[in-house]
């Protein structure tokens, strides 16, 4: 469809600075002491959790959002549990990938390393940060403190790793403008593999 009315074109610019933006950001992390590992995702995007998150107990955890793989997820448990690091796995699974620059990818391993990763065409804002244990990532949001404030959530929650990693979710969550607001419908994602419990909220 081609627009050529300047009052339907700036009606349509104005709509689209309105509506929210499909943001997407996740953290995945483990609990070495208590032998857990997890994924906690937000997207505006129906069942999300059946695409980004991937967890192996004694293997890691793999994100994997933007334009996603989902073989990313499979592949990158397979690689961790025959012992590559977060980040070999990371570099063994980009290699060959033709859309790299589309995806976002956080992996921790069965030691804790952490890696992630954020292609150049993914939608700003885009971008991850790691730590010891945790990776977390975001796309089409505010800016890098919306994933800063993630990681303080995090560092400073107590209780055994669900916990900890919705409390980084909601620390997202409440960082708006992330381009998503706020009264509209989340779904926020947290799977974890220590008694292989789900929980959807």
């Amino acid at each position: 469809m081609i627009l050529s009315d300047p009052a339907v074109v700036c009606k349509v610019s104005r709509y689209n600075q309105l509506m929210p933006k499909p943001s997407t950001f996740s953290i995945v992390a483990c609990g070495l002491e208590e032998q857990s590992w997890g994924v906690a995702v937000a997207s505006k995007f129906p069942a999300v959790g059946a695409v980004v998150p991937w967890v192996e107990a004694e293997a890691g955890a793999v994100a994997t959002q933007a334009l996603a793989n989902t073989s990313f997820g499979p592949r990158g448990l397979a690689l961790m549990a025959s012992d590559l690091s977060a980040e070999e796995t990371l570099t063994r699974l980009l290699e060959n990938d033709e859309d790299r620059e589309q995806r976002q990818v956080g992996l921790v391993d069965a030691n804790g390393q952490s890696a992630t990763f954020t292609g150049s065409r993914c939608f700003e804002w885009a971008g991850g940060l790691t730590g010891s244990g945790y990776a977390i990532q975001g796309n089409i949001l505010a800016g890098e403190l919306v994933i800063k404030e993630m990681e303080k959530a995090f560092l400073e929650a107590t209780g055994e790793l669900p916990s900890r990693l919705y409390a980084a979710l909601l620390a997202g969550d409440a960082f708006l403008p992330s381009r998503q607001s706020c009264n509209q419908v989340n779904r926020h994602n947290v799977l974890f593999v220590w008694t292989d419990n789900f929980l959807s909220m």
